[in-house]
Order: structure tokens, then sequence, then C-alpha cells
């Protein structure tokens, strides 16, 4: 069986970002997508469509803790695209 691939989209809300991990959820690819706000934004629809392989992550580049949140969750799990 095989497993799904897992793609990093990072400023996913809106945008290329969205339509990039709106693709790849319609090509059956697990999609970690960050915004910068934490509810309200398009991606934050998509979830509701794909809640099984789609994980909205917020994320502010400027934010030390939010790096630190995103690559702890990224611990031991591969991604196959960035």
């Amino acid at each position: 069986m095989a497993t799904m691939k897992t793609a990093l989209v990072v400023g996913a809300s809106r945008g290329l970002g969205l339509a990039i991990a709106e693709e790849l959820l319609k090509r059956n690819w697990h999609v970690i997508g960050t915004v910068r706000q934490d509810k309200g934004t398009n991606l934050h629809e998509l979830s509701e469509k794909w809640p099984d392989a789609l994980q909205v992550q917020c994320l502010d580049m400027t934010n030390p803790a939010q790096l630190e949140d995103l690559e702890s969750s990224l611990t031991n799990r591969p991604l196959d695209l960035l």
C-alpha cells in the first residue's frame, strides 16, 4: 500500500501558496500549510474539506517560538516537497 507524499507549503493562506496546497490535496498528497493567522483564512476553509490530509500550522517567520513549534511538529517526519 502506497503512503501519501507530504508537502510543506509556506504561505498557504492565499494566492499561489493556497493554489499549490489545493492542487496537491486534489492529487492525494498530505499537506502542511503555514499561515500567519490562527483562524479565518481560506486554508482553514480547505481543512474542513480535507480534514485528514491538510494540517494548518500558524507561522510568522519572524517569531522564533512559532519556528520552533514548526520544527517540533516536523521532527522525524519526512517531507517529499518543500
